[in-house]
């Protein structure tokens, strides 16, 4: 799995990294694994990443509020959805 990394903060130009994420994280107890088809960049996401905005996330993180894609995995007490699923999400 391939994921834009960011492990400190500064210019996103110079910080954000895509890396090789193996093996892949599996989803905690009430959560999902999404395959990411389109992410959303805004300004937010980029004070995000300068540690500008008014909380800032540990690092290493990955930045991003919205994404578009599939559900891959669910946590065995995820009932709602199931892999597969067109999912639309906000992280938090």
């Amino acid at each position: 799995m391939k994921a834009i990394v960011c492990e400190r903060f500064g210019d996103p130009r110079e910080v954000a990294q895509v890396k090789e994420i193996d093996p892949p994280p599996s989803p905690d107890s009430g959560q999902v694994s999404i395959r990411v088809d389109a992410a959303s960049v805004s300004h937010a996401t980029e004070l995000l990443i300068r540690g500008s905005y008014q909380s800032s996330p540990p690092l290493p993180f990955s930045p991003g509020t919205e994404v578009y894609g599939e559900i891959v995995a669910c946590a065995a007490d995820v009932t709602a959805f199931k892999p597969g699923d067109k999912v639309l999400a906000l992280a938090t």
